[in-house]
């Protein structure tokens, strides 16, 4: 695989391809601009594994809440209609008794 940089000196849409010892230089250098063992690499992505399993199972029981909570609304006969004509009614009736 060839890869081509641009170098300042040629201008910008010229390129050369890397050689052997921009390689070796470019494999060395870290986005992130932080050095990490191997070690803590690892414990890193054992972290976030971890905490995506979590997120998941944090996922799964709000799925399962917000069910227990439609069905309590429709035993209660809550529907969005009169949560609506509710919601809107109380609004009114704030808007008239404001001082603004």
């Amino acid at each position: 695989m060839c890869v081509r940089v641009c170098l300042p000196q040629t201008g910008f849409l010229d390129s050369q391809p890397l050689r052997e010892a921009d390689e070796d230089l470019v494999s060395e250098v870290n986005l992130n601009n932080t050095l990490m063992t191997e070690e803590e690499r690892e414990e890193i992505q054992q972290e976030l594994a971890k905490l995506e399993e979590e997120i998941s199972t944090l996922r799964q029981v709000l799925l399962s809440k917000e069910k227990q909570h439609a069905d309590l609304k429709q035993k209660l006969g809550i529907t969005p209609l009169s949560e609506f004509k509710n919601n809107f009614s109380r609004g009114w009736h704030d808007m008239q008794t404001s001082t603004a």
